[in-house]
């Protein structure tokens, strides 16, 4: 499906749920979701590799907490809008380009630091 028509339905919808019973990694569903500022309700296997610490989505493993909880979201604005903001927050926090630079020349630097010691220790063995 073309972006432009998924974003029609994003724009529609009051909540995404992802009961996720198995995978492994972020999962693309709850980040992409959250940039659309949809309000999510998913499982811990959906919730895995993802900080929830802006709680941007609500976890439930039950099927019977996890309708629940989607029936009462659904008639709750104060909550639905408290969702929507902090998925925003969670994608600014964590899946934009210049955080991902940031992560990226921290790793880069620290491994120069890593070979910088290894080098160090060499030489002192040396001596």
């Amino acid at each position: 499906m073309p972006d432009s028509k998924l974003h029609l339905i994003y724009q529609k919808c009051r909540i995404a749920i992802a009961p996720l019973r198995y995978g492994a990694g972020v999962k693309g569903k709850i980040t992409e979701a959250a940039h659309n500022q949809i309000r999510i309700v998913t499982t811990s296997i959906g919730s895995e590799g993802i900080d929830n610490s802006t709680e941007a989505f609500i976890v439930k493993d039950s099927p019977i907490k996890m309708a629940k909880i989607i029936c009462d979201l659904y008639v709750n604005y104060t909550k639905l809008k408290y969702l929507s903001n902090s998925g925003k927050v969670l994608i600014e926090k964590y899946f934009t380009f210049n955080n991902a630079k940031k992560i990226i020349l921290k790793d880069i630097n620290n491994l120069f630091i890593n070979i910088e010691l290894e080098n160090l220790i060499l030489l002192s063995i040396n001596i």
